[in-house]
């Protein structure tokens, strides 16, 4: 039994250390790229563009989940806050504001692919959808909805207390299994599926434009008609690229809290010892700190793939000199 003590302490303690010392610089290196890919995109070489304004979208989301749901986070398995807890009020905007910022940046992301796949399109008409106009309303729209779908967890959460200066948010078993297997299914699958077959589409269509305009400048106009010899410019190549490296980076560093929402899912019944749940609840925290490095990294991501955005990173630092 000590033994067993012994270990769940040392758990707690690699716990609290992740949090301690990782999650500031999180916060801060999150908060750089964040502000920096705001600035960039807001440029007038780039805001202009229908992308980047799903990609902008995307930044004040990550902004919105680095100071609410990492910083509680942090606060609270780092430097043992527990008392943020003991408020109804707070535990409701806490589960609340996590549910909702978790979900808004993938969201984003699969709105930038779809425009890809409009601006990326052989057919003129087709490309033309792609506008400032869409982009406005597609986020306002995705965005009410997952405001309002969520919405319940401000309402039913309660706050109980199981011991002497303890308290837990808590919602009904049967919300907590639906909630379990929302998270299940929206996060682990549709969410992660949705990015895949979006995010690659606009390379189908990249190489099916470049295919035909190879084919018609090989033929004759009068052999084709003068068909549409449409090519995709730099500037949205580079686009499609960065929304595809986000892309990427998300589903890498969400696919071991995937795992771990079907592990849960998998064995909600079974019967743990109290080892056991320790060591899943270590496994989940440390699942959800991984799942917070994407949120924080798209300045790097898109350094590192887009010489577009490169260059407008050296402009403005030769404008601040």
């Amino acid at each position: 039994m000590s033994s067993d003590l012994a270990y769940i302490a040392f758990l707690s303690s690699i716990q609290k250390y992740l949090f301690q010392y990782g999650g500031p610089i999180l916060i801060a290196i999150g908060t750089f790229s964040c502000i920096l890919s705001l600035i960039v995109f807001a440029r007038k070489n780039l805001r202009n563009n229908p992308c980047s304004i799903y990609l902008i979208a995307l930044n004040i989301a990550n902004l919105l989940l680095i100071y609410t749901s990492i910083l509680i986070t942090v606060l609270v398995y780092g430097y043992n806050m527990y008392d943020l807890l003991t408020s109804l009020a707070f535990c409701r905007f806490y589960l609340y504001i996590t549910v909702l910022s978790d979900i808004l940046p993938p969201s984003y992301l699969i709105l930038a692919s779809i425009d890809r796949i409009l601006i990326t399109s052989p057919n003129a008409v087709t490309r033309r959808k792609s506008t400032r106009r869409l982009a406005y309303i597609s986020i306002a729209v995705v965005t009410i909805c997952w405001v309002c779908a969520h919405s319940y967890n401000i309402i039913l959460m309660q706050l109980i207390q199981i011991a002497p200066s303890y308290y837990i948010c808590y919602l009904s078993q049967k919300l907590q299994e639906g909630q379990a297997y929302y998270s299940l299914i929206v996060k682990a699958i549709i969410v992660p599926t949705m990015m895949i077959v979006l995010g690659l589409y606009p390379i189908r269509n990249i190489r099916r434009v470049h295919r035909n305009r190879v084919v018609a400048v090989a033929l004759s106009r009068s052999e084709t008609g003068g068909g549409d010899l449409y090519a995709v410019n730099s500037k949205q190549m580079q686009l499609a690229r960065i929304t595809l490296a986000n892309i990427g980076v998300y589903l890498i560093f969400s696919l071991m809290i995937t795992i771990v929402l079907m592990y849960q899912g998998i064995t909600q019944y079974s019967d743990k010892t109290y080892l056991q749940i320790q060591i899943e609840n270590l496994v989940v925290n440390v699942a959800r700190f991984i799942d917070f490095i994407p949120f924080c990294v798209d300045l790097y991501t898109n350094i590192f793939v887009s010489k577009t955005f490169r260059n407008e990173i050296k402009k403005l630092f030769t404008l601040a000199n």
